[in-house]
């Protein structure tokens, strides 16, 4: 729910919200997230609207001098309050507002602010406030004493019993805390920090068994992303796929995309039909996100070179963050919060392999 207040004149004593002013502004902010998500889309592509789609609607509460618009989901709110003032905090709408349509004239300068009062701004990613408008709290976990690779088959750290099977150069399995049953990664036999784009292409071909697995076993849509970044304990390249909701896609579009703006990196829907792969450097650094459902193939990828010092890095644990806020659960936020015994690893991992193998290559 975002506040509403009216233009002011230092000249001119303040007058009563005008009716029709306020649903311009309503409707604006609408066309606001409507622009966002169908952003890239080709022009025999259906557009999602906010009258077919829920989750983009505004409504409008008018008062004297003032109104709320209110938002379906906080993540929405802070999307389009980033958008047209440039600040997740809210502020003056602009006259030229990135990723919006040009707003009337008439709606330039209008304030925009968080009705419930807000806190004063935080630096820009901070990692509490980041988390504080997904509906989280930042948790703490004491530091892995593992030193070898975890993802190296040769390995002692590595936890056999998650596999779920070896392929010509990449092998599945089961992640340490799931996010729910059929989430997976795709792991790259060869300990590798190059990303997923620029290796063997036999992962690509997995993830589409694994999106036909997700909808068959359990009528779901499949959202597959990586972070080929690296981090202070070393990088083994991997993918995670999981299973999500067939209802919750357009809400999961506009929070990854509100999250990533709030966490200072531009995440990008891919506009192009080129490959991924020829929109990076092999030296790049990326995050790289898809939705597939059984009809859409949804895109987005936020790259930096490696010469581009001081580029925004993607938070270690931002799907999982964004995954956490749209199935309305915050555990899932962090992989250690949803640990479970070895015994109940091994029998997801075993239910999953023996699912996923009897379909059809």
């Amino acid at each position: 729910k975002t506040r509403k207040g009216d233009n002011v004149n230092d000249d001119e004593p303040s007058t009563a919200l005008e009716e029709g002013f306020a649903e311009s502004l309503r409707q604006y902010l609408e066309k606001t997230l409507e622009y966002a998500l169908n952003e890239g889309a080709g022009e025999d592509d259906e557009r999602v609207t906010a009258e077919t789609e829920p989750a983009l609607k505004v409504d409008l509460r008018a008062k004297d001098k003032y109104g709320f618009l209110e938002f379906a989901s906080h993540a929405a709110a802070t999307m389009a309050l980033a958008a047209v003032t440039k600040s997740t905090d809210g502020g003056l709408l602009i006259a030229e507002p990135d990723g919006a349509p040009a707003p009337a004239a008439s709606l330039v300068g209008t304030t925009l602010r968080w009705a419930k009062g807000t806190p004063p701004a935080k630096k820009r990613g901070d990692r509490e406030e980041v988390l504080e408008a997904l509906g989280m709290k930042r948790k703490y976990y004491p530091a892995d004493n593992r030193t070898d690779c975890w993802f190296c088959l040769a390995s002692p750290s590595c936890e056999t019993h998650l596999i779920s099977g070896v392929y010509d150069e990449w092998y599945a399995a089961m992640p340490k805390g799931p996010v729910q049953p059929g989430h997976v990664l795709l792991v790259p036999v060869t300990h590798t920090r190059e990303g997923a784009w620029n290796l063997n292409k036999e992962w690509v071909k997995l993830v589409e068994k694994l999106q036909a697995h997700a909808s068959e076993t359990y009528d779901m849509d499949l959202f597959v992303f990586e972070r080929a970044m690296e981090t202070k304990g070393g990088y083994h390249t991997h993918i995670q796929c999981v299973p999500v909701p067939r209802n919750c896609i357009t809400t999961l579009q506009s929070t990854m995309l509100a999250h990533a703006k709030a966490s200072g990196f531009d995440l990008r829907p891919i506009q192009s039909d080129l490959g991924v792969k020829a929109l990076i450097q092999k030296d790049d650094s990326y995050f790289y996100a898809e939705i597939r459902t059984k009809s859409q193939h949804y895109r987005f990828l936020y790259r930096h070179g490696a010469d581009e010092e001081g580029a925004p890095s993607v938070p270690l644990q931002f799907a999982r963050e964004v995954l956490a806020s749209v199935l309305e659960n915050p555990k899932l936020a962090h992989w250690k919060a949803c640990v479970v015994d070895k015994d109940q690893e091994t029998e997801l991992a075993s239910n999953f392999r023996a699912s996923f193998n009897a379909m059809s290559s």
